[in-house]
């Protein structure tokens, strides 16, 4: 079995910013995301699959490769356009991968970036491939008039090869807890049992420590977890003890970003400069918490893709997420379809 690590991260961040006090203008008396000024929102013509194609162009530039050099891809969201079909096809299409290359969507929790990070640190260790990149990119929404309305929009990628300098030692799993948070079959946004503190210190707590224990966590090592707001993000790591906010200092203008949090909380670890052991663990209330074990070498490339800010009010808020009817928003492309084949032609004689 041969070593794997990290080569190169990126993350995206779409323009549009809602401040959650505009929010509460709204919804007086609602609770707020503790610690977050405002959320990024995603344009009309943004989804998983464009913003996602955003940080692997990135995350690729920084590496040094190119599209032809990637043997398989992740794509981990909990807010794929598509019912049925893959999302990481379509990714893949739009970086121009190779066919040949393989690909795969996980989907379903924020759990999911951290998961495929795994997967991939495996298919990499054991042969399977040599570069694997991963993408998670969430836009997601709550109900509105909730707590978990607001929820940011982005995407990161990660490349995973044999010579990544940030080396991945091991990788654990633990599920804990009844749900809290799930969107049913069918339904576009999140549904929220409103109990902040028993999902931090009666779900959370438990399922992140019994990942520390399986992981082997050193004393003072930097955990990068998410998704989770400022205020329980500072709490979870007083009662771990751990130093520092684990790169989550962009969460306060950015929000919840689900299956992406934990890989921005680590892109955000590294740009700090910071040295030691990183533990980088996703989180689902009601589900548990899935983590991996990362080693610091030399240093590794972290591209932060920030167009200019544009402040969007509650309103192109509702019609962005679709609540509302939108006015004249940019027409949604139709599906790509290969061109279609012109008949044979049978010469005629002279």
């Amino acid at each position: 079995m041969t070593r794997a690590g990290i080569e190169g991260i990126a993350t995206y961040v779409p323009p549009g910013r809602l401040p959650i006090a505009e929010v509460r203008r709204h919804w007086p008396g609602v609770g707020a995301p503790g610690g977050v000024r405002s959320v990024s929102v995603a344009g009309y013509d943004e989804d998983v699959v464009t913003m996602g194609t955003e940080a692997a162009d990135a995350a690729l530039a920084a590496s040094g490769l190119g599209a032809e050099d990637v043997d398989l891809i992740f794509m981990a969201t909990s807010s794929s356009p598509y019912a049925e079909h893959s999302a990481a096809a379509e990714v893949a299409r739009a970086l121009g991968l190779r066919r040949a290359a393989a690909f795969a969507d996980v989907a379903g929790s924020t759990t999911s970036g951290v998961t495929a990070l795994a997967a991939a640190i495996d298919a990499v260790k054991v042969g399977r491939v040599d570069r694997a990149l991963v993408i998670s990119a969430e836009r997601r929404r709550g109900r509105p008039g909730t707590a978990v309305e607001a929820l940011g929009a982005g995407a990161a990628a990660v490349l995973v090869t044999a010579q990544g300098p940030l080396e991945a030692l091991s990788t654990a799993s633990w599920r804990h807890g009844v749900p809290t948070r799930w969107r049913p079959d069918g339904a576009a946004s999140l549904h929220h049992y409103d109990d902040s503190r028993y999902e931090l210190l009666g779900q959370i707590l438990p399922a992140v420590s019994a990942v520390l224990d399986e992981l082997g966590s050193d004393d003072g090592a930097v955990a990068a977890i998410g998704p989770l707001d400022v205020r329980s993000r500072l709490t979870l790591f007083r009662a771990l003890h751990l130093g520092g906010d684990g790169g989550g200092s962009e969460v306060a203008e950015t929000g919840d970003l689900g299956g992406a949090g934990p890989l921005f909380a680590l892109a955000g670890h590294l740009t700090s400069g910071a040295t030691g052991p990183i533990r980088c663990i996703g989180i689902e209330p009601g589900s548990g918490a899935v983590g991996v074990a990362l080693r610091t070498g030399a240093t590794v490339p972290v591209t932060s893709c920030r167009p200019a800010v544009t402040s969007v009010d509650y309103v192109e808020f509702l019609q962005r997420s679709g609540e509302l009817g939108t006015v004249a928003p940019p027409p949604r492309s139709s599906p790509m379809a290969p061109p279609p084949v012109p008949p044979a032609t049978t010469p005629t004689a002279a």
